[in-house]
């Protein structure tokens, strides 16, 4: 269980004594006491604030500041633009950190100028624009501190206008800075030292941290009645109940491979901080501090991970499926970014409606989440949006052969961007997601008595299902894409490996595939993006390695046999969580070798795969109806595996697994829910000269009835 942090005082002790020996040993805290070089996160739901990991905040120069969101944002405005901080004499922190800690719902930095000790922590309010800083002198003399903070009103991309500051107000221990649409307001406690110089619109604070005392910032769009160690007690409370909660309500893991259980709740914990509500709609961020917006693709890919992590997780994949449908076009299409701007949302953008495989991963993560959830509500409430999302995808087929064709004139783009302009005709990839979102809505409509329309998808998946191979192969030959002049061979990339993550490929060709782009594609730490041809550029460039392809071709491995090199996948996840410079997280992308972490420092789908390579790679964990699946790898590095608090439509399990000298032994324990379930549990045999049951090898399974309140124990042998 995660221990819960419910006070500052716990907080504050944690941040003051903690060293980075509990890096393995904490479930729930990073440290670093060295190399500051990275960036920190809090996140309530509609407001962030990003700094360096000395506490300040600088503008970073890449896609403008529009884009790249650090400082102090509240839903789609910028607050603070700069801060900066000093000690006795003008020392930087830069000149006196000593370590940087973060936990649930905050963040905190360790300073000793003149051998003095003085603790910062930083968190935002949960529901409230507001930013807290907490100071404590833990020294025997007194220690100034000086704030300088530039406040300036910035609207969220795409629209980069600035609000003129038109006036302001400066008290004793209290500044207001307003526009004539937002004001801002600086508060301190106490009030017996602050002195507050304003020019323009930089504010700079002196005061005198007294000892063993604190002192108290608040940043805020809002009104505070009275700022006291109560009150923010109260509001640190929540926040850290809020996102303790998440992860000690959700599902959990305990394995053999202890630095893997604190990977997965880092992950679990990244992908908890990107939910958001904000005025646009309820939903849940690509990343930060860039891209903290909505996209249906990135969520597309990452809801087999939400829809098993429980209800928590459950609820932030419906609001986000929900919102996105919100803006569908009146041809079904679902968008594929939608700003957090609410003047432009996703019809002023360039890239709105981009992405044509954005609708079929709508389908899918609609899909997901029924599954686990069996929530018809939802389904009645998206019904006719289901509809014209499957005659959208229907309607791109235009030589009625069945396949969905796409041209980059026309403003589309399938799954690859560095390629969008060259690809076109039926791609590969996009097919093949398609061909699931069918399945997918096959299921959707027939649970909600459509029966018509579900025949009507389940017809249609069968027939392109039959067609795919011989399409998009001739003999050894594998073919990314069928233009005006046939089917186009090209490099290996790695978006060519979802026509196995669909599991729509064949058993022979998925596995032949696979193995022709592992030279090409398998890194160090990772999966790259396309064959690297020895050119790097800024941005993204072929070769770079990506952690959404890590996970997107792992779980292809293990689909289809070939889970030794998904295993080295998995471990590679592991081990990004541990070294990135803000550790816990995974960034966008690295560079081609491995070196350098690009993009942004909080990605979801860098996070996720660490979890779905689990969860559904190792463990082959899936359900159909009431019948819960795993298919189990065994494994040297798993040989112990615990799951709590496994979720489906309100019953909750403990499910083990020990391997142990060719047996894999289980058990079940029923602990929440009142309908009787069946499990079906196997043994994954996946050496290629097995006999085959599966694409993945051998399967030895167990059926397992389940009545509510009971234990089941057993073990399945195997050679």
């Amino acid at each position: 269980m995660l221990p819960k942090i419910m006070n500052l005082d716990e907080a504050l002790q944690l941040a003051y004594n903690a060293g980075e020996r509990l890096n393995r040993t904490s479930p729930y805290l990073w440290v670093k006491e060295k190399n500051l070089d990275g960036l920190s996160l809090v996140k309530g739901l509609s407001s962030h604030f990003i700094s360096d990991q000395y506490g300040e905040v600088h503008q970073l120069e890449r896609e403008g500041e529009d884009r790249d969101r650090v400082g102090f944002w509240t839903d789609y405005l910028r607050v603070i633009r700069t801060f900066r901080l000093f000690f006795e004499k003008g020392t930087p922190p830069s000149a006196c950190s000593k370590k940087y800690i973060y936990g649930p719902g905050w963040k905190a930095h360790l300073y000793s100028p003149s051998n003095s000790d003085i603790i910062r922590l930083d968190f935002i309010s949960l529901d409230k624009a507001i930013l807290y800083m907490y100071f404590l002198n833990k020294s025997y003399s007194t220690v100034p501190l000086t704030l300088n903070i530039e406040v300036d009103f910035l609207h969220a991309w795409p629209g980069m206008m600035r609000e003129p500051i038109t006036s302001s107000e400066v008290n004793k221990n209290y500044v207001s800075i307003s526009s004539e649409y937002t004001a801002t307001h600086i508060y301190m406690w106490p009030s017996s030292h602050p002195q507050i110089r304003r020019n323009r619109s930089e504010i700079t604070l002196d005061t005198i941290l007294d000892c063993d005392s604190p002192f108290l910032a608040a940043f805020s769009l809002e009104t505070i009645p009275e700022l006291n160690i109560k009150y923010i007690n109260e509001e640190f409370k929540k926040i850290s109940s809020y996102y303790s909660n998440i992860l000690d309500g959700s599902l959990k893991v305990k394995t053999s491979y202890e630095e893997f259980d604190k990977a997965f709740n880092s992950a679990k914990y990244v992908l908890a901080l990107l939910f958001s509500k904000i005025e646009v709609g309820d939903g849940i961020y690509a990343g930060l501090p860039c891209f903290s917006w909505f996209f249906t693709g990135d969520v597309g890919f990452m809801s087999p991970v939400y829809a098993r992590l429980g209800e928590y997780y459950l609820r932030m994949l419906k609001d986000h499926i929900v919102t996105m449908a919100k803006y569908q076009r009146p041809n079904g299409q679902i968008p594929h970014e939608v700003s957090a701007n609410p003047k432009y949302t996703c019809t002023a953008l360039p890239t709105g409606f981009w992405h044509i495989d954005s609708t079929a991963l709508w389908i899918i993560a609609l899909g997901e989440y029924f599954k686990w959830s069996q929530d018809k509500s939802v389904l009645r409430q998206l019904s006719r949006n289901l509809q014209k999302a499957v005659e959208f995808l229907y309607n791109l087929d235009t030589d009625n052969d069945g396949f969905i064709e796409i041209y980059p004139e026309k403003g589309y783009c399938a799954v690859d961007e560095l390629r969008w302009s060259i690809r076109r005709g039926i791609c590969s990839e996009l097919n093949a997601l398609y061909i699931m979102a069918l399945k997918k809505a096959h299921m959707l409509f027939q649970s909600v008595g459509e029966i018509k329309l579900a025949k009507w998808c389940l017809n249609l998946y069968r027939q392109l299902s039959e067609k795919y191979d011989s399409i998009f192969w001739s003999g050894r030959k594998y073919y990314d894409r069928i233009d005006e002049k046939g089917g186009v061979e090209d490099d290996a990339m790695a978006h060519q490996s979802l026509v196995c993550w669909t599991e729509v490929a064949s058993c022979s060709n998925g596995v032949l595939h696979l193995k022709k782009l592992i030279p090409d594609l398998i890194a160090p730490c990772g999966v790259r993006s396309h064959t690297f041809k020895g050119e790097t550029r800024k941005g993204y460039y072929e070769g770079s390695i990506w952690p959404f392809f890590t996970g997107v071709f792992g779980l292809s491995l293990f689909n289809y046999g070939l889970s030794k090199i998904g295993m080295k996948l998995l471990l590679d996840e592991v081990e990004l969580t541990f070294t990135s410079k803000d550790p816990g997280k995974i960034n966008e992308y690295y560079s081609h070798d491995c070196r350098e972490e690009l993009g942004q420092f909080t990605q979801g789908f860098s996070s996720s795969p660490l979890i779905d390579l689990f969860l559904r790679g190792l463990l082959g964990l899936d359900i159909t109806g009431n019948r819960i699946r795993f298919e189990v790898i065994p494994s040297n590095r798993f040989k112990f595996i615990k799951l709590y608090d496994l979720y489906f439509n309100s019953n909750l399990f403990n499910i083990s697994f020990h391997t142990c000298s060719q047996n894999l032994k289980y058990r079940i324990e029923f602990i929440q829910g009142s309908t009787p379930l069946t499990f079906e549990i196997g043994v994954v045999l996946s050496s290629e000269t097995s006999a085959k049951n599966s694409c993945k090898g051998l399967i030895i399974s167990k059926t397992i009835d389940v009545m509510p309140g009971e234990v089941k124990e057993g073990s399945i042998s195997y050679q």
